[in-house]
C-alpha cells in the first residue's frame, strides 16, 4: 500500500498540474500545500491504512475494496455519495458523515424508493449533477418507477432489462429511453462501481495494503501537532475525541497478537 509520503506527494502532483494550469494563484497554491502536507502528517499519527493510486479514483479502490479483497466481510463505507448506494446489502452499509445516518437495504429503499440493487438502474436515467453527468431529459427516478414498477422489488432490474422492457412498449416514457439509449449506456459505464476498470498490478497493490498492519497510534506525535497548529479549542476535549481511535488502535493489536 501507499505511505503517507506517497499520498502526499500524489496529491502535490495534482496541485501543481492545476497551479500550472491557472486554475488556482500562487497564494492559494502555496497554502493548499501546507494543509496537505500537515493532513498527512495527522493521518500518519492514527491507526488507519492510507491508500493512494495514480489515476484511479477513490470511489473505484473503495467498491472493489467492498466487492472483491472484503468479499467474505462486513464492510462499512464512510462517505456522502450516492454513489455507493448501489454497493449496500446485506454485508456492505453506507454511513453517512454529514446525516450522521447509516444506511442499509430498508432504508435506501424508504429514502431512494427503489432496493440498493436498483438504484444504478435509476441513476443512469436521472444522471448525478454533482459529477457533472445528465440524465435522459424529462424522466426523474418517480417518472421511471411509474414505468417501471418491477424497479421497486426486491430483485435485479438492471439497465439491459429496462431498455428491453422499453423497446417493447410504445409509451412517451419508453420512447424517450429507446431515443436517448446512448445517454443510458454512457451513464451506466461512468457510474457503475460493481466491476471497477483496475489494473491487475494495481488490484494486488490494494490487496496488500488491505491486509498489511496496520500502522499504531502515535498519541504523543499527534498532540505535538495539535499544539502546533492550536487546535485545541476546535476539540477541548482531545482524550474523549481521541476514543475512537483507541478502541481502533486496541482492536489491531489484538487481532495482530
Amino acid at each position: 500500500g501507499s505511505s503517507g509520503a506517497d499520498t502526499g506527494s500524489q496529491a502535490m502532483d495534482i496541485l501543481k498540474e492545476r497551479y500550472a494550469k491557472g486554475e488556482i494563484s500562487q497564494d492559494e497554491y502555496e497554502s493548499m500545500k501546507i494543509q496537505l502536507t500537515r493532513l498527512v502528517e495527522y493521518l500518519e499519527c492514527l491507526p488507519i491504512t492510507i491508500l493512494s493510486l495514480d489515476n484511479l479514483e477513490a470511489d473505484d479502490v473503495i467498491s472493489y475494496i467492498c466487492t472483491s479483497t472484503l468479499k467474505g466481510s462486513k464492510c462499512t463505507i464512510m462517505s456522502a455519495d450516492k454513489d455507493f448506494y448501489q454497493l449496500v446489502n446485506d454485508r456492505v452499509q453506507l454511513y453517512s458523515p454529514t446525516k450522521k445516518i447509516t444506511y442499509d437495504r430498508e432504508l435506501i429503499r424508504k429514502e431512494f424508493g427503489v432496493y440498493p440493487q436498483n438504484v444504478l438502474t435509476c441513476r443512469v436515467v436521472d444522471g448525478d449533477k454533482s459529477d457533472g453527468i445528465p440524465g435522459v431529459m424529462g424522466i426523474g427516478v418517480k417518472t421511471l418507477v411509474k414505468e417501471f414498477p418491477n424497479l421497486t422489488e426486491d430483485k435485479d432490474f438492471d439497465t439491459k432489462d429496462m431498455l428491453d422492457s422499453a423497446k417493447s412498449k410504445s409509451t412517451r416514457v419508453s420512447d424517450m429511453l429507446v431515443k436517448d439509449e446512448y445517454i443510458v449506456k454512457r451513464n451506466y459505464i461512468l457510474m457503475q462501481l460493481h466491476d471497477p476498470d483496475i489494473k491487475n498490478q494495481t488490484k494486488l497493490k490494494i490487496v496488500d495494503a488491505v491486509n498489511s498492519l496496520v500502522p499504531k497510534l502515535v498519541k504523543y506525535q499527534l498532540q505535538t501537532l495539535f499544539v502546533k497548529d492550536k487546535l485545541w479549542g476546535q476539540i477541548p476535549n482531545f482524550d474523549n475525541w481521541l476514543t475512537e481511535f483507541n478502541i481502533l488502535d486496541h482492536y489491531w493489536k489484538n487481532k495482530s497478537e
